[in-house]
């Protein structure tokens, strides 16, 4: 998750948006390093690399600076990943979140689809032999200060987790799962809202749009199956896409509106 100059106002520049993204993301990667040790040390370090070469790439062909978002688009995908992935699978998933998913848009704060989301759906579909991301309280708790700090901070929606909260136990409910409230507690489903759902650069930028984006991917949660990497993943993909079709019609509608009331 990133944000780009497009995305920030007042004192925040891009660089320093990004900067206390990372620094969110920064204890739920610290409880994922504990879990799995080393091997999600290789994978960390393979996901930086490809990401940041990925970075120079674009940025020296398009005469641009190198900002920081691809340190939390890395770590974000490494955080969700499935365990005991392949180094190569790994690579070739964030190659393809960075490349498809964002930079042949104009990179960041002109694509409209999470990085770190592309990459972790490229991955969990094309090998779905992986084994699943498994699911820890201590994931869920470690993101909650971070999202709270960019929250308050205005770098992320506080609309899109109400709502994604909302339509989740909306959802769950009318379903008859007995319990509704589950996925809140899964590291997966609070690190994925928060990290890769909340993004700016993906999710609607209206703020009845917001509510409708967050409903959404709550709701897909529970469709996609409530738990695990792979709800959360292509719930928040899913409802990416239609956020600018979301906004139209917020806009749209706003715009009828208006005409009506000065007849």
């Amino acid at each position: 998750m990133a944000v780009t100059s497009l995305y920030v106002r007042g004192a925040w520049t891009a660089d320093r948006a990004a900067l206390a993204v990372i620094a969110a993301i920064v204890p739920p990667l610290a409880v994922a390093l504990f879990e799995q040790g080393a091997t999600l040390v290789s994978g960390l370090a393979a996901a930086l690399l490809v990401s940041f070469i990925w970075q120079i790439v674009f940025a020296w062909s398009r005469r641009s600076p190198l900002g920081w978002d691809w340190v939390s688009t890395a770590i974000a995908f490494i955080v969700m990943m499935p365990t005991a992935t392949p180094l190569w699978q790994a690579g070739l998933a964030v190659t393809f979140g960075v490349v498809v998913g964002e930079q042949i848009f104009g990179g960041r704060g002109r694509a409209f689809l999470s990085p770190a989301a592309v990459a972790l759906a490229f991955l969990l579909f094309s090998f779905p032999a992986v084994a699943p991301v498994s699911e820890n309280n201590l994931l869920a708790l470690a993101t909650l200060p971070g999202a709270l700090a960019l929250a308050v901070l205005g770098l992320i929606s506080w609309r899109v987790l109400a709502a994604a909260i909302f339509g989740l136990a909306a959802t769950a409910m009318l379903t008859g799962l007995t319990e509704p409230f589950a996925p809140l507690y899964s590291g997966s489903f609070v690190f994925g809202l928060v990290f890769l759902g909340c993004d700016p650069v993906s999710a609607a930028a209206t703020n009845a749009g917001r509510f409708i984006y967050g409903f959404l991917i709550g709701a897909l949660t529970v469709v996609f199956g409530a738990a695990g990497a792979l709800a959360i993943v292509f719930a928040v993909l899913l409802a990416s896409i239609f956020a600018p079709l979301i906004d139209h019609i917020v806009v749209w509608l706003h715009t009828f509106r208006r005409r009506l009331s000065f007849g």
